[in-house]
């Protein structure tokens, strides 16, 4: 019985984002599935599609600090994505995800969702915890991607 218990702690504690290690697609499911949708099409009015070809090969080399600053700072006001408009958005900060977990989830994003070969690693995390951009920032990278 105690090993069954013990079992059973250990499942559920696997499963958090705080246990769930590094798996970039394990941890985008538990922590961003429920908006953005398992394979990242979004949600019309709630989450804009994170497969999004235009928007990733818009950025160029900025993808990956772009993404990284979406999601350690959050986003919110209103951004059009093909073809939706996602007014009063509030996609909120992930700052509680360590750097290298959200590195896992960027680069799975970038990677698993888009096919893009890109490796986002936890030291840009790191660097935009000390200097974070500005939400202008973000939907200014995010507008030059996408005209």
């Amino acid at each position: 019985m105690k090993s069954r218990l013990c079992s059973v702690m250990v499942l559920i504690a696997s499963s958090s984002p705080a246990f769930a290690g590094n798996d970039g697609k394990a941890l985008y499911l538990e922590t961003c599935s429920g908006c953005h949708q398992p394979s990242g099409e979004g949600q019309p009015g709630l989450a804009p599609p994170l497969s999004n070809a235009v928007l990733w090969g818009g950025l160029g080399d900025a993808k990956a600090r772009y993404i990284a600053a979406v999601m350690l700072i959050g986003l919110n006001g209103t951004i059009n994505s093909q073809g939706n408009t996602y007014a009063g958005l509030a996609m909120p900060p992930q700052s509680q995800l360590s750097d290298a977990q959200l590195a896992s989830i960027a680069t799975y994003v970038l990677n698993g969702l888009n096919g893009v070969d890109a490796h986002v690693t936890p030291d840009l995390f790191a660097t935009l915890r000390r200097t974070p951009p500005s939400h202008p920032e973000i939907k200014a990278m995010r507008a030059v991607a996408v005209k």
